[in-house]
């Protein structure tokens, strides 16, 4: 390996060092551009793969992946009221406060009106372009965190492969979360650069962009505030307090439209009731049981067969430490605390920061050691490129691999469970109160989240949207892990859940609850309404024979 091609050291800019490159004259010359053509060749690759990766996952999936469907919801309300802010949502009947940052429902309502495309469309497509363009924020980031290129170009590779760096955006639900993180991202970038050279213009870029992350998502503003903290801290002058200042009084007066209306007609209560529910251990008091899974696990990166990253993550969490450079170590531990639940989405970014440090620092180190040490250069560099090509194909297939870990959620809704939900729409009364029966937990339940939206019926057990009233979700998730259980059991399982829940339907999703639809097609209290990939039984009479609606 030619050592003009590839720095010693990482050169992170917040421990104030600089690499440089030796050369003198036209040979300087040509091995500059050879590097710069290199590099510029490996970002373009990067971003190929990015698109590629979170494309595969969504493009095959024809609709909407996972959730989205409170949202597509939301948007049709913003519609339906002129494109003012509605009071309340009309998702599943449940009176729940429009106090959702409303920038990329909004975004949604306009794509719907102006193009072909339904708003199932626009929340099966968009999301793609949010999670994209979080990869290149990324990369603006990273260039104001290390001072050579190479680190930079791996840092924003490890991000585009990691299933947690996307997952989570190219869902539905991703067009919010895309949208904000890819703005938080670039918000942080443009701060960071701008304290460093001291522009102004920079700073107005900041606050613009940090508006935009809290018009979209409350978690990405509050991890844009963690960086932009740190970044101060790091620093500890005037001007950076000033330009701290400013930002954030210029994103909070230009969110005003929708946060102060907000408090104006609801109070504090909503967004109270979403902090709580996010799981922040800040914000909650007490230590739930997701504490001692992040103790255990706390480099998440969703990797299906081995956390590579996440494990480079970690040693280079140790190394910067070791040296001095508490930052991004401290960035990490700060997003566990202020987003427990949900940790893992943000962590990846300092954990691909990370990753980058140490592969440059001490991995390249130890690859001239072998070519060094083989017994001709061509050998060490033959050993050296199969040891890199297989990681990068295990990252590669990892990132595209479909049917392990979280990579399972990202499946749309049946073609049987839309035609059966059309067909409800169509049969059934518009006052029946169903229970859909989850296969997945409730983040995952990707039928029991859409069912209001494609059925236009309430579902008893989704709690979707009550994370903004206080104490109703942590019911509801109760109710819809109780129906849960009841997948694999008899009927008499859903008449002891009716007596807190009253039902007059029970849906069962395409493919699932085999047990359970064997007895409720032989139990005299319900009735077959619709059978076939998915189901519906009309429950007529309680175990005293009363009518039951």
């Amino acid at each position: 390996m030619n050592e003009e091609l590839v720095p010693t050291s990482a050169t992170p800019r917040w421990a104030s060092e600089r690499g440089s490159l030796r050369a003198t004259g036209v040979q300087a010359l040509i091995r500059a551009t050879s590097r710069v053509d290199a590099w510029r060749a490996g970002l373009v690759a990067t971003f190929v793969l990015a698109v590629a990766v979170r494309a595969r996952h969504v493009l095959l999936a024809g609709s909407p992946v996972n959730d989205g469907g409170m949202f597509a919801a939301m948007s049709e309300d913003i519609q339906r009221a002129g494109y003012a802010l509605p009071t309340f949502t009309t998702y599943n009947h449940a009176e729940i406060p429009f106090a959702y940052p409303p920038l990329a429902l909004y975004l949604a309502a306009i794509v719907d009106d102006l193009t072909p495309l339904s708003m199932q469309d626009v929340y099966w497509l968009l999301p793609l372009i949010g999670a994209s363009l979080a990869v290149v924020a990324f990369y603006a980031l990273a260039r104001t965190c290390f001072a050579d290129r190479l680190t930079v170009l791996l840092a924003t590779a490890a991000f585009a492969l990691t299933p947690r760096a996307f997952e989570w955006l190219v869902m539905g639900g991703g067009l919010t979360r895309g949208l904000g993180i890819a703005a938080a991202l670039a918000a942080l970038a443009a701060f960071r650069g701008g304290v460093e050279h001291r522009s102004r213009r920079a700073i107005g870029l900041a606050a613009v962009l940090a508006a935009v992350t809290l018009l979209s998502h409350m978690e990405a503003a509050v991890f844009l505030a963690s960086g932009v903290a740190l970044t101060a801290l790091e620093r500890r002058d005037r001007w950076t307090l000033a330009a701290w200042a400013v930002a954030a009084t210029g994103a909070t007066v230009l969110a005003a439209p929708w946060w102060a209306t907000v408090l104006a007609r609801h109070g504090l209560e909503p967004f109270l009731a979403s902090a709580e529910h996010g799981g922040s251990l800040v914000a909650s008091g007490r230590a739930p049981l997701w504490v001692w899974q992040t103790v255990i696990d706390p480099v998440f990166t969703a990797e299906p067969f081995f956390s590579f990253v996440g494990a480079l993550g970690a040693l280079g969490a140790l190394l910067a430490l070791a040296h001095g450079r508490w930052m991004l170590p401290a960035w990490w531990a700060l997003i566990i605390v202020f987003h427990m639940r949900s940790f893992a989405t943000f962590t990846v970014v300092p954990t691909a920061l990370l990753a980058a440090l140490v592969v440059v620092e001490v991995g390249i180190p130890a690859a001239r050691e072998v070519i060094r040490r083989a017994p001709s250069q061509r050998a060490g560099r033959g050993r050296i490129a199969l040891v890199a090509g297989a990681a990068v194909a295990v990252m590669l297939y990892g990132a595209v691999e479909p049917n392990r870990g979280e990579a399972r959620l990202l499946r749309p809704v049946s073609e049987g469970d839309q035609i059966a939900m059309q067909w409800i729409a169509i049969r059934t009364p518009e006052d029946a109160r169903f229970l859909v029966i989850p296969e997945r937990e409730w983040f995952g339940d990707r039928e029991g989240e859409w069912f209001p939206v494609l059925a236009q019926r309430e579902s008893l057990g989704t709690p979707q949207g009550l994370e903004w009233v206080g104490g109703a979700f942590e019911d509801r998730a109760a109710l819809h892990a109780r129906a849960r259980s009841c997948a694999s059991q008899h009927a008499d399982c859903l008449e002891a859940l009716a007596e807190d829940a009253p039902f007059t339907f029970v849906y069962l999703p395409a493919g699932c609850c085999a047990p359970l639809r064997n007895s409720l097609r032989d139990d005299d209290r319900y009735v077959t309404r619709y059978l076939g990939s998915a189901a519906v039984f009309e429950r007529v009479a309680d175990a005293a024979g009363e009518v039951g609606r």
